[in-house]
């Protein structure tokens, strides 16, 4: 009984509105980051920061200004994926240990599976069509 009255209640709430989005997420960690070093960092600015993160992860949630809203998290995530678009080759890299990884200069990532043999192979890019050269450090394990 009470918990469909919640559920009731929670969805006449959050018709129309935001809702959790990127932005919204990003602060609810920094949120958990603060909480963690309030633990051991005895500050009024530690707080105020917790306090105005708060009020922004309910201003954004609750928001019915969606046009906005969204702008907001377009360039949040433009600035998210300038951040961290250089370093993707590299996370690739350490996740998939069984590809070679090799940018060409038309911008295309050309994906080749490790060779038997450590040293320089060379492979056609797929959308260009020009010759590339990779240097395999690690080998196929047979």
């Amino acid at each position: 009984m009470i918990k469909s009255l919640f559920k009731t209640l929670y969805r006449s709430m959050t018709i129309g509105r935001n809702g959790i989005d990127d932005i919204v997420k990003f602060q609810f960690y920094f949120l958990i980051i603060l909480v963690i070093l309030d633990i051991f960092v005895d500050s009024y600015i530690v707080g105020l920061l917790q306090l105005i993160t708060m009020i922004t992860i309910g201003f954004r949630f609750m928001s019915k200004n969606l046009y906005k809203r969204v702008k907001e998290n377009q360039i949040f995530n433009d600035i998210r994926y300038g951040i961290f678009s250089p370093f993707k080759n590299i996370i690739r890299r350490v996740k998939d240990r069984k590809h070679l990884y090799k940018k060409c200069s038309c911008g295309t990532t050309i994906k080749t599976p490790l060779p038997k043999k450590i040293g320089i192979k060379h492979t056609t890019c797929p959308n260009c069509g020009k010759r590339n050269k990779i240097i395999a450090l690690r080998k196929k394990k047979v």
